[in-house]
């Protein structure tokens, strides 16, 4: 048999679900600057898929939607690839030619 694939459930999220998590203040002991790292990942997606409910012409967020409105303000995917330091290479030793 193959592999099955684990999903969850598909939660529904505001296009300003993400920065409203931010604000909360739940920064604790081993997750200090996890909210700088998602506050820059949040603007470098900021614009990259189309609004959903701005089709069904439902946007609440107007301008100030996280997802774009028409192609014209549609932006690209940024590449996030090779964006955190190799652990091996932390630790002195990364033999990966690839890496």
């Amino acid at each position: 048999m193959g592999a099955s694939k684990r999903t969850s459930p598909t939660a529904v999220v505001s296009p300003q679900g993400a920065a409203a998590k931010e604000g909360s203040g739940n920064n604790t002991g081993g997750q200090q600057g996890r909210g700088e790292q998602r506050s820059c990942l949040t603007s470098q997606l900021r614009k990259t898929k189309i609004c959903v409910y701005h089709l069904k012409g439902a946007c609440q967020y107007g301008n100030s939607c996280a997802f774009a409105h028409s192609c014209t303000e549609l932006q690209s995917t940024p590449d996030l690839r090779k964006t955190r330091l190799c652990l091996a290479f932390e630790r002195g030793g990364c033999n990966d030619r690839d890496c």
